[in-house]
């Protein structure tokens, strides 16, 4: 997620265009790619942190980071990271986009609200409330759709359930986009 106080339709300070603009989907330093969520007033990726950018990020900062026990490839989603580990991560590209001039001050990374995410799913104006009760509330509304049990191929779930072929992680992406064009919004992690 990326946050900013405000989605910009142009660039109001006559400089270059810094970050992201209007209702384009924009590609960070990290090849992430973010789309608005007008609703919510931020820009979101639009699939998981891929392996390859959490380990840019332990790399850079030295940052120890246990390996799952099965493969994955670099394209699939980061594991076994913790709110702590988010953060930092979160932090760290956030002080080098804005080094490099990739985006605006006043514009940073971070994980989404509740709030926020509920907008990006799709969920109709679920404002008010805690996300148990707000999730007592909605009844037949899924990340992949209106029906139960999911269809083959709606998103990567338990083995047990026979919606995929992916053991466990899948690449980000590989299944359908919501209307906001965001994946694996159910699923994979």
């Amino acid at each position: 997620l990326l946050a900013q106080p405000t989605l910009p339709t142009s660039n109001t300070e006559g400089t270059e265009d810094v970050g992201p603009m209007g209702d384009q989907p924009w590609v960070n330093g990290l090849g992430m790619t973010f789309v608005p969520i007008k609703e919510a007033g931020v820009w979101f990726s639009i699939w998981e942190t891929r392996v390859q950018d959490y380990a840019a990020f332990a790399v850079a900062t030295d940052r120890k980071w246990r390996k799952p026990e099965f493969v994955q490839g670099s394209l699939h989603p980061a594991v076994y990271v913790t709110f702590h580990d988010v953060n930092a991560f979160c932090k760290w590209l956030t002080d080098r986009e804005q080094k490099e001039g990739r985006i605006r001050a006043g514009q940073q990374y971070r994980l989404p609200t509740d709030i926020e995410w509920s907008m990006a799913v799709g969920l109709p104006d679920e404002k008010e409330g805690t996300p148990k009760e707000k999730d007592a509330r909605i009844n037949d509304v899924y990340p992949w759709g209106k029906h139960w049990p999911p269809k083959q191929d709606d998103g990567n779930y338990d083995p047990s359930m026979k919606i995929d072929s992916f053991p466990y992680t899948a690449p980000v992406g590989t299944f359908g986009a919501n209307a906001h064009g965001l994946y694996d919004m159910g699923g994979n992690v």
